[in-house]
């Protein structure tokens, strides 16, 4: 089984959010730890600093006993469109992306990873939760 991510209605704050539901093993997994702490950690690093609005906030995790073991399930805001997303879009019309836009999302992006790097002590090595919540 792998990760599954759904999309959930939060009764007490009538929000959307994301759940991530880890696979069983995800508890004994050095992985799944961490990334649970690194959520924790970009949280709560530097809420002034403005990449902090960039980068995906954990609301709350908890464990789920199921048939196939126990599930760590992180509840996350939900993420905006990525740079695929939006040039699927704009193929889909037979145009390319406008430089301005794309200028736009990658300035967020590196606002983003500055907070990463400086105010967490964090080197993202991926393409994850990149397009967090990005201002076209």
């Amino acid at each position: 089984m792998k990760d599954l991510c759904v999309e959930l209605t939060c009764v007490s704050k009538s929000q959307y959010v994301a759940l991530k539901v880890m696979t069983a093993d995800a508890l004994f997994g050095e992985k799944h730890i961490d990334e649970l702490r690194i959520l924790q950690r970009t949280g709560s690093a530097n809420p002034q600093h403005p990449g902090h609005s960039r980068i995906v906030q954990l609301l709350d995790h908890f464990e789920h006993n199921g048939p196939h073991g126990t599930h760590l399930c992180l509840v996350m805001e939900m993420l905006g469109p990525n740079l695929s997303d939006i040039q699927s879009l704009y193929l889909s019309q037979q145009q390319t992306v406008p430089s301005i836009i794309v200028r736009r999302f990658l300035k967020q992006v590196l606002i983003g990873l500055d907070y990463l790097h400086r105010s967490c002590g964090i080197v993202h090595t991926g393409e994850r939760h990149i397009g967090k919540s990005v201002d076209l």
